[in-house]
């Protein structure tokens, strides 16, 4: 493997997302020395790295403060950095300038496909175009092949689109004392628990989750996560009657903790890229009920690591329905997903991938 460049991993989200969790899992496995996170001070990623004791750069309180960018030049000056690696919009804001201003080589990773993950609010629009305007000329890092494939439609050629799908290290043995979890977030320990971990965002599609859940009374389900519609979405929940625990977001040993001791993990968007909540699902053998969308049928194949459905409620509580009243199908689709992780989506494999990328930016 040819040295690691100096590399500055840039995500300005103040929400921990799928991209947050990509870019803990890769500096986490990257050359000791050799890379940071640069992040809002105090935003949820910057927290929990600093829980994790990854190397962390504090850039500022919020994503609009124009003093970001004399502070990301600094950093990378301090730290020697030869490329930022920017992960969401506001991240590949500041990389294009701070590149233009202080010569600094700039790769993005496309973690979503911004028109789908905003369809018809101004924000898809808007990210859209700013993101294909501040496109770096060089390589590209996407997550899925679908994200390749609306890049080559706008006319990116080929072999510019590095496909790096996530990845999560296989998971320990977790001890998990479900009565505790219980009594800590106020849910019934002897009925099947329904997990689902996302942003409160129009895309994910938590309310086709909650709806799902009102279809099923004899299961409980559980949100881990915040956003913008958190509102929205408890007033569903109280008007369809549905049983669904709003934890908010919570340190990711504590996810763990409740993923492990579910029955079920879903996720009900309208799209994804390679989402890491199934991945990490998988490294726990959990059965898993998710839309058949984006990135999602490039991770696991309906009925053999698990139950992919149509986007529609009626269908995910058909599928969850399926999987709570057989428990051994259930068992051997997690199992399987856990097996198709181990060979396909390991993190030396995606550590290797990112490098290639990495270094073609650079020459």
């Amino acid at each position: 493997m040819r040295d690691a460049p100096r590399v500055l991993l840039l995500d300005l989200s103040r929400h921990f997302g799928g991209a947050s969790s990509r870019v803990l899992g890769l500096l986490a496995n990257y050359p000791p020395g050799r890379a940071w996170l640069g992040a809002l001070t105090d935003s949820a990623v910057y927290r929990e790295a600093k829980a994790r004791g990854l190397p962390v750069l504090g850039l500022g309180q919020h994503k609009a403060d124009p003093r970001l960018l004399s502070r990301l030049c600094r950093a990378c000056r301090e730290h020697q950095i030869a490329l930022i690696d920017s992960h969401n919009i506001q991240s590949q804001f500041w990389a294009h300038w701070a590149s233009q201003r202080c010569g600094v080589a700039h790769i993005t990773t496309l973690n979503s496909w911004y028109a789908d993950e905003y369809r018809q609010q101004w924000r898809g629009a808007l990210y859209a175009r700013l993101s294909r305007w501040l496109r770096p000329e060089g390589p590209l890092i996407v997550v899925s092949d679908a994200i390749g494939q609306a890049l080559r439609q706008q006319g990116v050629a080929a072999e510019r689109i590095h496909l790096v799908a996530n990845a999560v290290a296989p998971a320990p043995t977790l001890e998990v004392n479900r009565d505790e979890l219980a009594t800590s977030l106020a849910l019934a320990p002897q009925r099947p628990w329904v997990l689902l971990v996302a942003r409160l965002e129009s895309a994910k599609r938590v309310d086709r989750f909650v709806d799902a859940m009102a279809r099923l009374p004899e299961a409980q389900g559980i949100v881990v996560g915040e956003g913008s519609l958190m509102a929205t979405l408890q007033t569903q929940r109280r008007e369809l009657g549905s049983d669904v625990v709003f934890t908010g977001t919570l340190p990711h040993s504590e996810t763990q903790r409740l993923m492990a001791a579910s029955d079920l993990l879903v996720l009900s968007s309208d799209t994804e890229g390679t989402p890491l909540v199934l991945l990490e699902g998988a490294a726990l053998a959990k059965p898993m009920v998710a839309t058949a969308v984006g990135g999602i049928p490039e991770l696991f194949d309906d009925g053999v690591e698990a139950r992919l459905v149509a986007p529609d409620a009626a269908a995910l509580a058909a599928g969850i329905q399926q999987l709570l009243t057989a428990p051994e199908q259930g068992a051997t689709l997690g199992h399987a997903a856990r097996t198709r992780l181990l060979a396909q989506f390991s993190p030396q494999a995606q550590l290797q991938h990112t490098l290639a990328a990495y270094h073609a930016a650079l020459e």
